[in-house]
């Protein structure tokens, strides 16, 4: 397979601007929002959908829209041109726990060490109108400190159920592990952090419910992740290099 492996700085995290605040976990259909422009965000109890656009630099040029009707349905359209093939453009994300200064009321951190459960159910279905690497993924972060603020976190997980047009993980192929169930490739890299990916081996998924904590055991097993550290968020979403799609969630919870 011909993979584009993308590179990865730090991912623009700056102040986000909220178009609904609500009180309730869950939006009727007749709210749902939508927002269209890089850092706009949809807040939804302490979950928060951002349009992250945090690889867009010159010579890209596109548009990327989110809309979220509740915690479990929601979606984004985006098309994509320019710069580096191989690079991450965005990653719009559905955020629960830490993100660069906040919890935002969840329920994180837990120490790896303590083994807590990190439980998570997504389905969702991709499209793709023109051709272009994505990938779909779990994404978390970890830090030393149960509390990091606005700092860089010392390490990333991420998990990849589908992929598509040669997108690849930063970092090299170390192994193969069964996690849960299924089988995965490991991939370890260093760009502003520590990143290690576990990408589907088998067939692309559209839904996965599992405990995203045996993924940073095995990560911690495998020395890439100290288990001292604190496993601070689940960010939702898809990375897009280039092209032009459509991801829906059409089931989704996390802690």
């Amino acid at each position: 397979m011909n993979l584009r492996f993308k590179t990865k700085n730090m991912k623009a995290c700056a102040a986000v601007l909220s178009v609904a605040i609500l009180g309730a976990n869950a939006l009727p259909a007749a709210l749902a929002s939508t927002c269209s422009t890089s850092s706009c965000s949809i807040t939804s109890g302490h979950y928060y959908l951002i349009n992250n656009w945090w690889g867009v630099g010159s010579g890209v040029s596109g548009s990327q829209s989110i809309t979220l009707n509740s915690t479990s349905s929601w979606s984004t359209s985006w098309s994509w041109s320019g710069g580096e093939s191989y690079d991450v453009k965005t990653y719009a994300e559905l955020v629960d726990g830490w993100n660069w200064g906040t919890f935002n009321g969840s329920p994180f951190p837990y120490q790896i060490s303590g083994g807590h459960a990190v439980d998570a159910t997504w389905d969702f279905s991709s499209s793709q109108s023109t051709t272009g690497g994505q990938d779909i993924s779990w994404d978390c972060f970890f830090s030393p400190s149960s509390n990091p603020g606005d700092t860089n976190p010392s390490d990333e997980m991420m998990v990849w159920l589908a992929y598509y047009d040669g997108a690849g993980p930063l970092g090299s192929y170390k192994t193969t592990v069964t996690v849960d169930g299924w089988s995965w490739k490991v991939y370890q890299g260093t760009g502003s952090w520590n990143v290690v990916s576990y990408v589907v081996a088998g067939s692309n998924a559209t839904g996965y419910s599992c405990n995203l904590m045996d993924f940073a055991k095995e990560a911690s097993t495998l020395g890439y992740i100290s288990s001292s550290h604190y496993f601070l968020n689940v960010d939702t979403g898809t990375e897009i290099f280039e092209g032009a799609g459509k991801l829906t969630t059409t089931s989704y919870s996390a802690p």
